[in-house]
């Protein structure tokens, strides 16, 4: 029999779902009572041990950013949607305009909302590295 998921936690469930595809990570325990719209991070954690019961998620003990969905994968081998890389965003110092408009990335589907419009721009320079984006690294626009 399939485990009763209160809404709350189909709340925390989708919220860390979303999170893990648009940035790469799990959320913090107070991104998640932001999401969810609660003031305590005990509610949230004992919500996110009710997932954990119920096998839904999977967390490393003492680690920040750790809960694992179960049973959820990425296909990275299914053919992606080709996204144009239309330019390059200034991390540091200016930058030269793009050149080659005929270039694109292949991203899987499930990294885009399908609803907007989307491209490609690649970081140069290093002034985001607080927040895990280096030079070099592709960011996915959706406007």
């Amino acid at each position: 029999m399939a485990p009763i998921i209160y809404k709350k936690q189909s709340q925390i469930l989708d919220y860390i779902k979303q999170h893990i595809q648009s940035t790469g990570s799990a959320p913090t325990l107070r991104e998640i009572a932001i999401a969810i719209g609660v003031s305590s991070l005990a509610t949230v954690h004992e919500h996110l041990t009710a997932l954990e019961e119920k096998k839904l998620i999977k967390r490393k003990t003492g680690k920040n950013r750790s809960i694992e969905l179960v049973n959820e994968t990425i296909n990275f081998e299914e053919k992606g949607i080709e996204v144009p890389i239309l330019g390059f965003i200034a991390a540091g110092a200016p930058i030269e305009p793009f050149t080659d408009p005929n270039s694109s990335l292949s991203i899987p589907s499930v990294f885009l909302s399908g609803k907007k419009r989307t491209y490609v721009l690649k970081v140069k320079g290093e002034s985001m590295i607080d927040e895990q984006i280096r030079d070099g690294d592709y960011v996915i626009i959706e406007t």
